[in-house]
């Protein structure tokens, strides 16, 4: 699993878990949660998949879509980035408005 630290330590985007939850309530594809595994909320992607031949599921990533969509980007980076203050997304990249956060670098093991 310590290969997936970095990856799992990269901020998340917004539009992304808009879209990979949308994808999971259109599609008749079993891969309802694939939006929580991106959030790092790996516990809510397998209940999604035990309930994969229910309704549920679908109806689950939909109104998480919507959520995630009226959220407002402080709200999403607070709770997915744990990011306090005014940050917006700029392009393929989250930039602090006044601050600078750096990421440690990966363990070479």
């Amino acid at each position: 699993m310590s290969f997936l630290s970095p990856l799992l330590s990269l901020p998340k985007r917004r539009y992304w878990a808009i879209a990979l939850a949308m994808t999971s309530a259109v599609l008749p594809w079993p891969i309802a949660g694939l939006h929580k595994l991106y959030l790092g909320q790996p516990v809510w992607a397998g209940v999604y998949w035990l309930l994969w031949n229910t309704p549920i599921p679908r109806i689950a990533c939909a109104i998480d879509a919507v959520w995630y969509f009226v959220q407002g980007e402080e709200d999403f980076n607070r709770q997915f980035n744990n990011i306090e203050g005014d940050w917006h997304q700029n392009g393929d990249r989250i930039a602090p408005s006044q601050q600078v956060i750096t990421m440690p670098k990966p363990c070479e093991s």
